[in-house]
């Protein structure tokens, strides 16, 4: 039959046979798409900059770098720690903010089990970095070029018990704010 000479249902029809099987494809992608996502652990994770209160609890004057920490998929998720990776530096560097006691009543106790919509925190104050032992082995290098190059591309991972390590987003603020302190601004 021409499809010109079509005036009835029979061209509608006609492609039944096609749409069939094309939406049988589709919504067998989509039933796999939802049973790999629901398997998956989706954490959202920023390092930025905060401010907390000192001695008066009115008052927002400490500034600090936050590592914040969720989980926005069904999955629950289980994270053990955080972990920096430097350039220039073999292996991957663990720090433990809360132990320093400015801060440590504030941060999430780790390891910390996050369902569906729940958050944890690190709190490093904003002089953590230029108070470690070796600082020039971290962030701070004498060679102002290697300094600059580490600031600017570290890497910040959760580290969770499914063996997942999602990456950290480090807003600019804590690059600029890394850098001014190296350069005693």
């Amino acid at each position: 039959m021409a499809i010109e000479s079509c005036t009835t249902w029979e061209c509608v029809n006609s492609f039944a046979s096609w749409l069939a099987a094309i939406g049988t494809i589709l919504i067998t992608g989509l039933a796999l798409w939802l049973s790999v996502r629901d398997r998956r652990i989706n954490l959202k994770a920023a390092l930025t900059l905060g401010l907390l209160p000192s001695s008066n609890p009115d008052v927002l004057d400490r500034a600090v770098f936050v590592l914040s920490f969720a989980n926005v998929g069904p999955r629950p998720a289980t994270v053990t720690n955080h972990c920096w990776e430097l350039p220039f530096v073999k292996g991957i560097v663990f720090l433990q903010p809360y132990r320093d006691a400015r801060v440590a009543s504030l941060c999430s106790k780790l390891p910390i089990e996050l369902t569906d919509g729940k958050e944890g925190h690190a709190f490093y104050p904003d002089d953590f970095f230029l108070l470690l032992d070796e600082p020039e082995k971290f962030f701070f290098h004498k060679n102002r070029y290697i300094a600059w190059l580490r600031i600017s591309f570290f890497k910040v991972r959760v580290v969770t018990t499914a063996g997942v390590r999602p990456y950290v987003k480090v807003t600019r603020a804590v690059r600029r704010r890394l850098w001014h302190q190296y350069n005693g601004a």
